[in-house]
């Protein structure tokens, strides 16, 4: 039996709600969205109605915000309460018309434990360790040898979130990269998703992956944290935003204070989906418009990962590929 992973404060509890929490997100400007959804919570005698009716009101209106105080903290994140409060606190308020439909679901992956035996039966989400692929499976490699595995993520753990719900509902999804921490070098990416269907079976390392090349170590298993992310005040966002141009004089005062929000609504870690953060780039390494971040991996000194001087390394996949459940052509870049 796989290890579960936890989501200890999931957004949507009731059965049914998930495509009105879907829609919400879809659009944290859609204030109509949000009404739909607060009366399909009334019609279930659930009080997050009423509160979320007077956030919307509040927001439109840009009047004082409803207490939060016995709601949900994981779906009051989720529908953007705690966005639009730290956005006003940091004198951004002026900017929630223009920020609220950028704003993304995204994963945290949270409370990272060591798995001292040394694997995590078959399937189960993991963050380095040996992985599970579809019996026969070779390890990965490349022209320059193995590659690392990174993480694997069981579907059906992810599904259960309003980010994950753009993934299948079952099967593994597994991450692999090319790794030369001696050489300062990584590449060529590579994302596995076994179907449901696939048996499964841990692969044990070959012998020629070393440990400058990511010879596996302990797993660790985590948490699930839903809440939103924003963009990074760069290329190709930066038009979006509506924050002053790059000549006015409270242009970097503004983008510190928006840095700062960003770090509230989650820090540097692992997550899924939401936006990359590039720290040491000039701009946004997403390939195109028409891509989006799968994942972001932190450099974590007891994974033993380590991209640049403590770079995140981003995941990118098509859009359209991403909701055909194609992983073959994904894209990696750290910054």
């Amino acid at each position: 039996m796989a290890r579960r992973v936890c989501v200890p404060d999931p957004a949507a509890v009731l059965p049914g709600e998930m495509p009105f929490l879907r829609a919400v997100t879809a659009n944290l400007a859609d204030h109509t969205a949000k009404l739909v959804y607060a009366d399909w919570l009334d019609e279930h005698n659930d009080p997050r109605g009423e509160y979320l009716r007077a956030f919307a009101r509040a927001v439109q209106n840009d009047k004082l915000l409803p207490i939060t105080e016995n709601m949900p903290s994981g779906w009051c994140e989720t529908v953007g309460a705690p966005l639009v409060a730290r956005l006003r606190a940091a004198d951004l308020g002026a900017y929630v018309p223009s920020l609220l439909p950028l704003a993304r679901p995204v994963l945290e992956l949270i409370g990272l434990t060591a798995v001292r035996d040394g694997r995590v039966t078959f399937g189960g989400s993991r963050l380095g360790g040996l992985p599970a692929l579809a019996r026969g499976s070779d390890w990965p490699r490349c022209k320059s040898g193995p590659l690392a595995f990174l993480a694997q993520f069981d579907l059906a753990d992810l599904h259960a979130t309003v980010a994950g719900q753009v993934l299948p509902p079952a099967g593994v999804l597994s991450f692999f990269e090319y790794q030369d921490f001696d050489m300062g070098e990584h590449g060529p990416p590579l994302v596995v998703f076994t179907p449901p269907e696939e048996t499964l079976e841990v692969l044990e390392p070959p012998d020629d992956l070393q440990e400058e090349t990511g010879r596996p170590g302990d797993p660790y298993t985590f948490q699930l944290r839903e809440s939103l992310d924003l963009p990074a005040a760069t290329d190709p966002w930066a038009a979006q935003l509506g924050f002053p141009g790059v000549g006015a004089a409270d242009c970097w005062e503004v983008r510190d204070r928006y840095w700062q929000v960003q770090l509230a609504q989650r820090g540097i870690t692992h997550v899924l989906f939401g936006y990359a953060r590039p720290r040491h780039l000039a701009c946004d390494p997403i390939p195109g418009s028409e891509w989006e971040q799968l994942a972001s991996f932190a450099s974590d000194d007891d994974l033993q990962w380590g991209w640049g001087d403590g770079h995140e390394l981003f995941w990118y996949v098509r859009s359209d590929d991403l909701r055909a459940a194609r992983f073959d052509r994904t894209e990696a870049h750290d910054g």
